[in-house]
């Protein structure tokens, strides 16, 4: 039974995308051990004011998605970091490589050519 184990110990440690844990991301804590996440007995509850409590979750969540673009924006600058953009105009020559998912009419089997000869750009 280590599976709940180590599925707490996933959720408790920060991802780099959020630099928040999932725990903190729902509940906006990070509990210490799997006991602190067992529901408070009825007569022991603090009670907090849910608007307050609504504005923080709202605040915390606006500056994790405010984490994750920064994140993303970093991960496409390296992505594209070689990628070359080509410009094409109307009637240039054109390599094209059908793969199966795009061109599921023309490239029916794995045996049948992957390239065709060069083919005039329709579009700019």
């Amino acid at each position: 039974m280590k599976l709940p184990h180590a599925e707490f110990a996933y959720n408790k440690a920060p991802s780099y995308a959020t630099k928040h844990s999932p725990f903190e991301c729902v509940y906006g804590v990070n509990p210490l051990t799997p006991i602190g996440m067992l529901p408070i007995p009825t007569e022991a509850k603090v009670i907090f004011d849910a608007e307050e409590r609504a504005r923080e979750t709202k605040k915390q969540h606006e500056r994790i998605k405010a984490q994750v673009e920064k994140t993303n924006t970093i991960y496409k600058g390296k992505a594209n970091k070689h990628r070359k953009h080509m410009e094409f105009s109307l009637g240039d020559l054109v390599w094209l490589h059908l793969r199966k998912e795009r061109f599921p009419l023309r490239r029916k089997n794995k045996l049948m050519t992957r390239v065709i000869d060069p083919s005039r750009s329709l579009r700019g």
